[in-house]
């Protein structure tokens, strides 16, 4: 909870975790943000001829679809029921439970 507090604080009073850094049609964070920072933090920035230096060291390289995964498995180890896995992921429920 002490991230949130945090982030709460670094949102200047966004109602969103991760708002927008620039002035947006979104109020919050858009979609690749995430896939292009973590790729940055890795040393390459599409479209620069001198990329970022390598922040992550030996870090493997992952990805955001990576970091979902890796959430799922964690919300399954501590018996998170699987709707409620699934809607902190975003998806989409499927058959009955989706109605």
């Amino acid at each position: 909870m002490k991230w949130f507090e945090e982030l709460k604080i670094r949102a200047f009073g966004s109602e969103y975790v991760f708002p927008s850094r620039r002035a947006s049609k979104r109020p919050h964070m858009g979609p690749d943000t995430l896939n292009r920072t973590i790729t940055k933090l890795f040393g390459h920035e599409a479209g620069k001829k001198k990329q970022p230096p390598n922040l992550m060291d030996d870090i493997p390289h992952f990805t955001v679809h990576d970091l979902g995964r890796t959430c799922r498995t964690l919300l399954a180890k501590h018996s998170t029921p699987g709707h409620v896995a699934e809607r902190c992921l975003n998806h989409k429920l499927k058959w009955v439970e989706g109605i």
